[in-house]
């Protein structure tokens, strides 16, 4: 007797009720919404303070080359010093965002994050080392990054060896790989902190995330990866609902397991690694942003969760960077010490209500 097929269409492309189809597409409005007047907000707040009137004369001006009178200062303000910074905080909060939705797809734990398998550990390392040379200043500036990347992706090959058994990538053995990769890195950054006694506070910033001091070519830099991978994740967002059934069951409605993996691995590395070589370690967007999505979705279909952790990652940091060029007065807190002030009480909200 010829086992039944099961069509995956049926159970995965079903179209939703009203309400379940309505209630996400009320959530990415109110979340697009907020971040746009929270961008409005950002651009204007500071210690130098720009109304809105002023904020859109200098947008209206550069982007529609329009001739709107406005003061030179605040169009310099505005457009050189705090545009390129919120498109980075709106860069960096989606691929955080969405890379949490990749690792929590592919370990099927709601406790995996972008820095759960040592990639952030190896892109600061890198960064360590350039500073304790004395190289910060190579490359136009930029050798911290480069060196960043450039850790993140040799912390990245090695545990993905590392968890391959049989040919074929363990997602336990991929996680505890990452656990002693990222303990073990995070060993050598303390050295490294130590040894660049001089020069400690940078590596501190890093470690601590910092949005200070970005220019438009960071922007520019980050836009490329970041498009390409929630792009290539949102392609792949039917496979993760597949997988998210187990491995035989996805094997069975057609979906290989392993080149699955090494998509997921690679995508959300990628997004991290970029963001941690532009702004350093900022933790707890992508733990708490897709279980908010989740919530906010009414449904764990990835097609919806992707696109609404894309929009609430990027407000998260734009909240917590801006936040921490207000809360002393000129002096900067580091937005990792923000967000995780921010998504902690948050985090532990969610757990008592999913008791």
């Amino acid at each position: 007797m010829q086992p039944r097929r099961v069509d995956s269409n049926s159970l995965l492309d079903r179209p939703p009720h009203t309400p379940s189809r309505l209630r996400p597409l009320a959530a990415g409005c109110a979340l697009g919404g907020l971040l746009v007047a929270m961008s409005v907000c950002a651009l204007g707040l500071g210690p130098v303070a720009i109304g809105p009137g002023g904020v859109a004369a200098s947008l209206a001006n550069h982007i529609f080359h329009t001739h709107i009178a406005v003061a030179a200062d605040a169009d310099a303000i505005v457009w050189s010093l705090r545009m390129p910074r919120v498109l980075v905080e709106i860069l960096v909060g989606a691929s955080l965002a969405t890379a949490g939705v990749a690792f929590q797809a592919l370990l099927r734990n709601p406790l995996a994050e972008p820095y759960t398998i040592g990639v952030s550990s190896g892109a600061s390392v890198g960064v360590g080392l350039v500073i304790v040379l004395g190289l910060s200043g190579a490359l136009g500036g930029y050798a911290p990054a480069a060196a960043a990347l450039a850790g993140a992706v040799i912390t990245l090959l090695a545990v993905y060896a590392l968890s391959r058994i049989g040919g074929r990538v363990d997602v336990r053995s991929l996680l505890l790989s990452g656990v002693i990769a990222g303990a073990f890195l995070w060993a050598i950054q303390m050295l490294l902190f130590r040894l660049a006694s001089k020069n400690d506070d940078e590596i501190l910033a890093w470690m601590m995330g910092s949005l200070s001091g970005v220019r438009w070519s960071d922007a520019a830099l980050l836009s490329v990866p970041t498009f390409a991978g929630v792009l290539a994740l949102a392609m792949h967002a039917r496979s993760m609902n597949l997988y998210s059934l187990g491995e035989d069951p996805a094997r069975h409605l057609g979906l290989e397991p392993e080149p699955f993996k090494a998509a997921m691995i690679f995508l959300g590395s990628l997004l991290t690694a970029c963001t941690v070589a532009v702004a350093g370690i900022i933790g707890f967007v992508g733990l708490v942003v897709p279980h908010l999505s989740r919530s906010l979705a009414g449904t764990p279909d990835h097609r919806v969760v992707l696109p609404i952790s894309l929009l609430g990652g990027a407000l998260m940091v734009e909240i917590a960077d801006t936040t921490s060029r207000l809360a002393m007065g000129g002096e900067m807190l580091p937005v990792g010490a923000v967000t995780a002030l921010l998504g902690c009480p948050f985090f532990f909200y969610l757990l008592r209500r999913a008791k």
